[in-house]
C-alpha cells in the first residue's frame, strides 16, 4: 500500500471514529425524534432548492466558457459539475479534487486542457473569494452578540481582515492586467525548483487567460456573480427547510450560521468530511441552544444529499466511460488513491 492510499484510508478510519464517538453522545432515537417535520412537501421543496444551487452553478461555469469563446451545452455542463462534485466528495482533497476532472470533461468538445482549466480556476476563484468575504464577513457579524468565547471572535475577526485583504489585492491586480497566483509562485521561490518548473509555466499561461477574463468581460464577470448570488439564495431555502424537517425554527442569522459551519467542515482533508459535518452541526446548535439530536439529524439530511448527488455523478462518469474510449485524461497525482490514467 503506497503513502497515498495509506492516507486516505487514514484520515478515513479518523473521520470513522469521530462520527461514531458523535454518536455515542447523543442517542439515535434522538435523532429520529427530531425529524417530525418531515413531509412530501418539505422533501419537495428541499430538493428543488438541492437542484437550484446545482443549476446556478452550472450556470455560472457556462457563463465563463462562452466569455472564452467556448460553446458547450448546459446539459453536458451538468453531468461535468454532478461528476466533479462526486469525485470531491470522495477524495482526501474536498472541494478541489473535482476540478482537473471537469476541466478534462471539456476535452470531449474540443477545449484543450490549458483552456479547459483556465476556466474552471476562474470558476473556482469567483466561487472561493465571493463566497468567503459573505461566509466570514457574515459570520464575524452574527458571532459579534453571541455568548462565545473571545478567541474564537478575535480569529474569525482577524480572519475576515486577512481575507478581504487578499481579495481585494487578487482583483486588483486581476483588473489592472497583472497576475496574482504566479506572482505568489516566485515570491515564495518555486520557480528555482526544477520539478515546478512546468507547473509554473503552466500557471502563468492560465493566470494570463484569467487576466484576459476579469479585464474584458466585465459583463460576464457580472453575470458570474449574479448566479452565485442566485446560488445562495437556492441555499437558504435549503436550509430553511432542513430546520422545518428537523422541527426547530430558525431566522436568517441562525441559518447563515448552521451553513457556514457546514462549508467549513467541507474543508477538512477528511473523506465526505466524516465525522467533522456532524460534530460541527452538533456544536452550531448548542451555540444555537437547539437540541442537539436536531444538528445531527440535520447533518445527516444533508450527507444522504451528498451521496445522492455522488451516485448520480459516477453514474454519469461510467456511462461516459462506456460511451466514449477516445478522451482521456490524466489527473495529477497527488490528487490520486490509485496512481492510474482517468479514461471518461
Amino acid at each position: 500500500m503506497n503513502l497515498q492510499r495509506l492516507k486516505y484510508f487514514g484520515l478515513f478510519i479518523l473521520g470513522a471514529i469521530l462520527f461514531y464517538i458523535v454518536f455515542t453522545k447523543i442517542p439515535f432515537s434522538k435523532v429520529i425524534n427530531s425529524l417530525t417535520g418531515v413531509t412530501p412537501g418539505v422533501i419537495l421543496w428541499f430538493c428543488l432548492a438541492s437542484l437550484g444551487v446545482m443549476l446556478c452553478l452550472v450556470a455560472r461555469w457556462q457563463v465563463i466558457l462562452i466569455a472564452r469563446g467556448h460553446q458547450v451545452p448546459f446539459w453536458r455542463l451538468f453531468t461535468y459539475k454532478v461528476i466533479g462534485f462526486s469525485t470531491s466528495y470522495v477524495a482526501p482533497m474536498p472541494n478541489v479534487a473535482g476540478d482537473p476532472v471537469r476541466a478534462g470533461m471539456l476535452g470531449r468538445h474540443g477545449i484543450n486542457m490549458n483552456d479547459g482549466a483556465s476556466t474552471v480556476l476562474i470558476d473556482k476563484t469567483i466561487e472561493l473569494s465571493l463566497s468567503l468575504v459573505f461566509f466570514l464577513g457574515g459570520l464575524a457579524i452574527i458571532l459579534t452578540p453571541l455568548a462565545v468565547p473571545a478567541s474564537l471572535k478575535a480569529t474569525v475577526y482577524i480572519a475576515t481582515f486577512i481575507v478581504l485583504l487578499l481579495v481585494f489585492f487578487f482583483y486588483y491586480r486581476m483588473l489592472k492586467g497583472q497576475n496574482f497566483f504566479f506572482s505568489v509562485y516566485r515570491l515564495l521561490g518555486l520557480h528555482h525548483k526544477k520539478k515546478l518548473r512546468k507547473v509554473g509555466v503552466a500557471l502563468e499561461l492560465m493566470e494570463r487567460k484569467m487576466v484576459g477574463f476579469y479585464r474584458r468581460s466585465k459583463g460576464y464577470f457580472l453575470a458570474a456573480t449574479f448566479f452565485t448570488a442566485l446560488a445562495w439564495m437556492f441555499m437558504f431555502m435549503e436550509y430553511e427547510s432542513l430546520a422545518r424537517m428537523v422541527g426547530i425554527s430558525l431566522g436568517m442569522k441562525e441559518i447563515f450560521l448552521v451553513f457556514s459551519m457546514m462549508g467549513l467542515s467541507t474543508l477538512a482533508p477528511v473523506p465526505m468530511s466524516l465525522g467533522v459535518q456532524e460534530a460541527g452541526q452538533v456544536g452550531v446548535f448548542a451555540i444555537l441552544r437547539q437540541a442537539s439530536g436536531a444538528g445531527l439529524a440535520l447533518s445527516l439530511v444533508i450527507r444522504a444529499r451528498d451521496i445522492l448527488w455522488s451516485i448520480i455523478g459516477f453514474s454519469f462518469l461510467i456511462y461516459y466511460q462506456v460511451t466514449s474510449h477516445t478522451f482521456s485524461v490524466k489527473i495529477p497525482k497527488k490528487w490520486m488513491i490509485w496512481k492510474r490514467k482517468k479514461r471518461f
